[in-house]
C-alpha cells in the first residue's frame, strides 16, 4: 500500500457544505463549513471558518470563526497567492477574502457576485486576480482583483453557447508557460459531451479563444481540470456515463489556440462526486497531481494520486480513505486540502449516517520501492 492514512477524527458535529484550501505562506489548512447548529440561534445556517495545523498525521484546530452575514447554504474556496488571502464564494452570490491571523481568521466585507456560482471553479492568476467561472443555462465567467480584503470585480461574460445545466462545476486551470486559461465543463445539449474552453485574459477582461471537445458521443460529467507544472500539460477528469459510470483521465496539451488530447486511462469503477471535489491539485512536494472525490456507489471519500510524464499519465493509485460505506448519502460533500509543506492530504467530508459529522483523515503518499528506483533511473537517463 502506497498510502498512509489516519484514523477517523471529527472535526465538528452536525455539518452540511465543507470546502478547504492550503496557505503555503503560514502553513495552515483553512476549512470552511456549514453548521445546522447556528440554525436556532440565529434563523437560519451558519458558514464557519476555522485554521487547521498539521502535526504528521493530525490537525489542531483554532477557534471558528463566522464568515458570512447573509442566508446562504454553500461556498467554494481558492487561495490567491499574491496576497495571500483565500477568496470565498457563497450560492447566495456573494464572495468575501479572508485571510489567515495566527490560528484564525480576518473576515472582509461581503461583494456581490455577477454570476450563478452554485456550480462555480476559480482559478488564481498569479498575479492578485482569479478568473471565476460558474453555470447559468450557460457557462459564464469573471474576472476580480484582490488586494488585501477587497475586491474590484469585471464584467461577466457568456464562455459558451453550449447549454450546461447540470454534470458539475465549470473548473479552471491557469497555463502559465501559454498564459491561457482553460475551463472545463460538461455540455447538456451533446448530451453531456466534456468541453474546454480556452481564454486569455487582460486587466479584467476575458477573451475566449476556442472550444474544444474532449468526449465526443460520450457522457462526460464532473469534470475537473488541473495544471501539472513540470509538463504544462492539462490533466482532466470525468465520470462517463457511456461506460457505466467509469472515471477517466486524460492529459491536454495546448498549442498556440489549440488542445491536443491523450488516449484516455480509467482509474476508478465508479463515479466522483461532491460539491467540492471537482478540483485536481498539483503537489510540488512529491510530483503528483491529486483528486479527492466521492464514491457515488457506496459513499465513501477517495484520492487518487496521478504521475505525468510528457503527454502521459504515468501511473495512478486511488485509496478508499473510509473502507466501510456510512449508508445512503455517507460521504457527501467531500472537500480536499493539499498541504506542501508537510506533503500531506487533508480529506473532509459528511457523514449522514451519523448526525451530519464532520470527518477528517489525514493521507501521506508513500512511494513504493520499484517506483523510486525506476524513476531515479530514468531521471539518470
Amino acid at each position: 500500500m502506497s498510502f498512509m492514512v489516519s484514523d477517523t477524527e471529527e472535526f465538528f458535529e452536525c455539518i452540511d457544505d465543507v470546502t478547504s484550501g492550503y496557505d503555503p505562506v503560514n502553513d495552515k489548512i483553512v476549512l470552511i463549513y456549514e453548521d445546522f447548529r447556528s440554525s436556532p440561534a440565529v434563523g437560519r445556517l451558519q458558514m464557519y471558518g476555522v485554521v487547521g495545523t498539521v502535526d504528521d498525521m493530525s490537525v489542531t484546530w483554532g477557534t471558528r470563526v463566522i464568515i458570512n452575514v447573509t442566508n446562504t447554504s454553500g461556498c467554494k474556496m481558492e487561495y490567491e497567492p499574491l496576497s495571500g488571502n483565500f477568496l470565498v464564494l457563497f450560492d447566495d452570490e456573494t464572495m468575501v477574502v479572508i485571510s489567515v491571523n495566527g490560528d484564525s481568521l480576518d473576515v472582509g466585507s461581503e461583494y456581490p457576485v455577477p454570476i450563478n456560482v452554485y456550480r462555480a471553479g476559480m482559478v488564481a492568476t498569479g498575479d492578485g486576480r482569479m478568473l471565476v467561472t460558474g453555470i447559468s443555462t450557460y457557462v459564464r465567467g469573471f474576472v476580480c482583483s484582490i488586494t488585501g480584503l477587497v475586491i474590484v470585480t469585471g464584467g461577466a461574460i457568456d464562455l459558451s453557447v453550449a447549454e450546461s445545466d447540470s454534470g458539475g462545476n465549470a473548473t479552471s486551470a491557469y497555463d502559465s508557460v501559454n498564459d491561457k486559461y482553460v475551463v472545463g465543463f460538461s455540455d447538456d445539449n451533446s448530451p453531456y459531451n466534456g468541453k474546454l474552453i480556452m481564454l486569455t485574459l487582460s486587466a479584467l477582461v476575458i477573451t475566449v479563444v476556442s472550444e474544444t471537445t474532449f468526449i465526443p458521443g460520450g457522457k462526460a460529467v464532473n469534470v475537473a481540470v488541473g495544471y501539472h507544472p513540470p509538463t504544462g500539460n492539462l490533466l482532466i477528469t470525468c465520470s462517463d456515463n457511456e461506460l457505466g459510470w467509469l472515471s477517466r483521465a486524460i492529459v491536454g496539451i495546448i498549442s498556440g489556440t489549440s488542445i491536443a488530447l491523450s488516449d484516455p486511462v480509467y482509474f476508478s469503477p465508479c463515479t466522483f462526486m461532491g460539491s467540492d471535489s471537482y478540483k485536481i491539485k498539483y503537489n510540488s512536494a512529491d510530483g503528483g497531481m491529486y483528486l479527492g472525490y466521492q464514491d457515488y456507489d457506496e459513499f465513501r471519500p477517495v484520492v487518487t494520486r496521478f504521475e505525468l510524464s510528457g503527454a502521459i499519465i504515468d501511473s495512478y493509485e486511488t485509496e478508499v480513505i473510509q473502507p466501510a460505506p456510512h449508508g445512503d448519502g455517507g460521504g457527501w460533500n467531500v472537500a480536499m486540502a493539499l498541504d506542501t509543506t508537510s506533503n500531506r492530504v487533508i480529506m473532509f467530508h459528511k457523514d449522514e449516517s451519523s448526525s451530519y459529522q464532520g470527518l477528517y483523515w489525514v493521507v501521506k503518499w508513500i512511494p513504493p520501492v520499484f517506483w523510486t528506483e525506476f524513476k531515479d533511473q530514468r531521471e539518470l537517463a
